[in-house]
C-alpha cells in the first residue's frame, strides 16, 4: 500500500544522507495536483540515485548495498509493481523520485 511505498522511500533517503554523512538530513517533497493526476517528488540532498539510468533502481534486486547487506533490492519493485497495477506510475529523473496517482473524480 501507499504507507509501504512512502516508508521505502523515505528509509532509503535516510540510509543514502546517513551512508554519505551529509549532515543536514531533508527529505524535500513537491506535491502537483490537476483534475486527474496526483504527482508527488521526492527527493533528498544524498544525490546519491543513478542519473545515467535512473529508472534501474525500480529492477527487481537492485541495491546501492554491498552483497552482505540486508537490503535485498526488493523494496522499489514492489512500490512499482504496485502503482502500476493501481494505473500510477513511478519514476526517477534528475535524482527525483516521482510518482503520479490517477484521481477519481
Amino acid at each position: 500500500d501507499l504507507n509501504y511505498i512512502f516508508n521505502e522511500i523515505f528509509s532509503n533517503s535516510m540510509r543514502e544522507m546517513n551512508k554519505h554523512n551529509i549532515q543536514d538530513k531533508k527529505i524535500y517533497i513537491n506535491i502537483l495536483k490537476n483534475k486527474k493526476i496526483l504527482s508527488i517528488q521526492i527527493y533528498d540532498l544524498a544525490d546519491s540515485l543513478p542519473r545515467d539510468n535512473d529508472n534501474k533502481i525500480f529492477d527487481l534486486f537492485y541495491s546501492t548495498e554491498n552483497i552482505n547487506s540486508k537490503h535485498l533490492g526488493l523494496g522499489l519493485s514492489y512500490a512499482k509493481a504496485f502503482i502500476e497495477k493501481h494505473e500510477g506510475r513511478i519514476y526517477c529523473n534528475k535524482g527525483r523520485i516521482i510518482l503520479q496517482i490517477k484521481l477519481n473524480n
